[in-house]
């Protein structure tokens, strides 16, 4: 029997490696739910996700989940392959993937505010990352050392490319204004981006792991059982629970936050590394601001909230009347009905028909103390390494470690991965 102490994608993604295998497994979850970071919370008839986040369907791990049909019944939308770039006084421009909607290419090529230069770079960007693999490219010793922005300059980009398209959108993707995350993370999620759809799961992103879970058998999943502390004895793992009798295991895999897993394995004092501060903000609309399944960015360098969607045209289920937008903001200058406010007038100036039609909902902060993304400045990625010294040096052998932290980078695959891996181990041991 092997144990998963942690309810998230990470550990949900070991329990389905274990089923696979026919290896009786127990998941404990400490919270009343699965999904970790991934919640939706339904207020006022409205479905609102804590974090705008999509599904990439060419990552790896979700093309292994649809294949062994953990994806089917699970109800999904798939979402245009392109955007509406915003910018100050003027209307907002659809630009798709010509490739993926010839449909839209006129309009794109007539539109788009992209040189020539940088349209020819961004073929030639996806020609190359055709012929590399996923884990090719978060392994890069190179791209994973240089920034994103020096990236960019290097190969050429252009500076209005970068700051009206390139910025608010991996900006909002990586909760990083100053896009210092390493260029490798960007190579790995636009990789995503060419070679497959954006998709949205209809009931809020939520439901995605709590549909894993129902994959599952129902007699190996505990909620609401946290775990105490892990010990490993002569050929076993143990498991001290608060309000019950502890339990043996073979292995454990430990699919927990890195700081919650040191402290599980009897780490002393704090680990110390970066998560990123932002904020997520609804507002709900009686009007349409556009029709289309489709995200919008900001182009204006001054803008407050550069990345965000009518998320309500995704599912007509997240909102019981109106329309459901969400945005996310970096700058950290305003907080509630400021932050509303200066959100608003944005709104209302790259949509104008919505002037005096905009609501305000719910405003999420993701402090650095609570937020579901890694920073990865060159800083914090030092720091990271070091905290995951700290955590190897205190981890037995029979406990095997999963969650994106491993990978120093915060997003569905990363995470799913690591479980995956994480029981391939335990079940080596095992035989």
């Amino acid at each position: 029997m092997i144990a998963i102490v942690g309810g998230g994608l990470a550990g949900l993604a070991a329990a389905i490696e274990l089923q696979e295998q026919n290896i009786p497994f127990k998941l404990f979850e400490a919270a009343p739910r699965f999904g970790g970071v991934l919640e939706t919370i339904t207020e006022g008839g409205y479905r609102l996700d804590y974090g705008f986040q999509i599904l990439l369907a060419a990552y790896p791990s979700y093309k292994k989940l649809n294949k062994l049909g953990y994806l089917s019944g699970l109800a999904r939308e798939r979402l245009l392959p392109g955007m509406y770039v915003c910018s100050r006084k003027a209307k907002p421009i659809l630009v798709a993937d010509p490739l993926r909607r010839p449909d839209l290419l006129m309009s794109t090529l007539l539109n788009a505010p992209l040189s020539l230069r940088d349209r020819l770079k961004i073929t030639n960007l996806r020609a190359n990352l055709a012929l590399r693999s996923f884990d090719s490219l978060l392994d890069s010793p190179i791209e994973g050392e240089m920034t994103l922005l020096n990236y960019l300059d290097q190969k050429g980009f252009s500076a209005e490319m970068i700051i009206s398209f390139l910025r608010p959108f991996f900006g909002g993707v990586f909760a990083s204004e100053a896009l210092e995350v390493p260029a490798s993370s960007f190579l790995f999620v636009i990789k995503a981006f060419f070679e497959g759809d954006a998709v949205f799961p209809a009931q809020g992103i939520g439901h995605f792991p709590r549909h894993l879970a129902t994959k599952l058998p129902p007699e190996s999943l505990f909620l609401n059982r946290p775990v105490s502390s892990i010990t490993q004895g002569a050929g076993s793992v143990e498991l001290s629970f608060p309000e019950s009798p502890s339990e043996n295991f073979e292995a454990v895999i430990l699919a927990t936050p890195i700081e919650t897993s040191y402290n599980l394995l009897g780490g002393q004092g704090e680990l110390e590394y970066g998560r990123q501060e932002y904020q997520t903000v609804y507002f709900q609309s009686t009007v349409s601001l556009y029709p289309e399944k489709a995200i919008f960015i900001s182009s204006h360098p001054e803008s407050y909230a550069t990345y965000g969607a009518q998320v309500s045209n995704f599912s007509s289920s997240l909102a019981k009347d109106g329309h459901l937008i969400s945005l996310t903001v970096l700058k950290q200058k305003y907080e509630g009905e400021a932050l509303f406010d200066r959100v608003r007038v944005e709104l209302e100036d790259h949509f104008p028909h919505c002037k005096g039609r905009l609501s305000p909902l719910k405003q999420f902060k993701h402090s650095k103390q609570k937020s579901s993304v890694l920073s990865q400045s060159p800083q914090a990625k030092s720091r990271l390494e070091l905290a995951k010294s700290k955590l190897f040096g205190v981890c037995p052998e029979r406990v095997f470690l999963a969650g994106e932290y491993l990978r120093g980078f915060s997003c569905q695959e990363t995470a799913l991965a690591s479980g995956f891996e994480a029981a391939k181990g335990a079940i080596a041991l095992s035989l």
